[in-house]
């Protein structure tokens, strides 16, 4: 496999590396290269791994991708070229990078944090260690049914273009020491008939993805969202309640038809609910 490289930095660049990666079909790694192989150039000179970089220069790198590999089911290389503090990938296949266990993973995606992670229910929020006392008032947005322009991750792939349920939540008073932000399904008789438990993982831009928000900040509003895939279409349900709940105070929004209530429906944390008024006081 051959690499197109082009270095664009201020300045001379020594130590540089070029790595390979190779997964199969489940998206497990099944090969290495922590930098390519010594190789021959048409006058049957050896040439190193790359040694130092100038500014504007392009550069070749070739990987072997062998019999072996075919044969343990490869569908994906992943290339990295960077250095220690930044890193560049690209997949072929094109395929979102966020999806493969790679080395520079955290260089890609400064933004991956705690709260991103695949998580069950609740999770505790980075402020924990110093939680503030404060009494927490969570705060929810409108709900609303419209396509992720991004990337989200549904049954461990990940899709674009998703029909999501949208909203953004927020803390006031404090921060909070444990989250946890859940939607339920209610069929036209009111009728539970689905539960998710989180958000699903999500692409939001700007190398930012998320799942159950990490509060750093007060009245900072956090996007959340669910995937609406085609088991949960199947069942056929009329509304959708998204609960927030935050250090055990919770706000929940309806969506769907406009003639019900939060208080026509029973869902987990309905006796932890918030009034209204003190949600919307400043």
């Amino acid at each position: 496999m051959k690499v197109d490289l082009r270095y664009t930095g201020p300045g001379a660049e020594v130590g540089a590396h070029v790595k390979a990666y190779f997964y199969n079909r489940e998206g497990k790694e099944i090969e290495r290269f922590s930098k390519p192989p010594r190789r021959q150039d048409e006058t049957k000179k050896y040439i190193n791994a790359l040694e130092k970089l100038e500014p504007g220069e392009k550069y070749e790198a070739f990987f072997p991708v062998s019999e072996a590999l075919e044969k343990r089911d490869l569908k994906t290389v992943l290339i990295t070229f960077g250095n220690q503090k930044e890193t560049a990938a690209l997949t072929d296949p094109k395929a979102d990078l966020i999806a493969f266990n790679f080395d520079e993973k955290k260089l890609i995606f400064p933004g991956l944090n705690a709260g991103a992670k695949e998580t069950k229910g609740a999770v505790d929020s980075p402020a924990k260690a110093d939680h503030d006392s404060s009494i927490i008032i969570p705060g929810m947005r409108s709900v609303k049914q419209d396509k992720h322009p991004f990337f989200v991750q549904v049954n461990n792939s990940w899709k674009d273009e998703m029909v999501c349920l949208m909203t953004e939540v927020q803390v006031k008073g404090g921060l909070p020491s444990k989250v946890s932000v859940s939607a339920y399904f209610f069929s036209g008789t009111k009728k539970l008939v689905a539960t998710l438990e989180k958000p699903t993982m999500a692409h939001f831009g700007k190398k930012v993805y998320s799942q159950i928000p990490a509060f750093a900040e007060k009245n900072q509003w956090y996007p959340v969202l669910f995937a609406l895939d085609t088991e949960l279409e199947k069942l056929r349900w009329e509304w959708a309640v998204i609960v927030f709940i935050a250090d055990g105070r919770a706000t929940a929004k309806v969506f769907g038809k406009l003639d019900v209530s939060i208080t026509d429906f029973t869902f987990p944390g309905k006796d932890q609910l918030i009034k209204e008024k003190e949600e919307n006081e400043e």
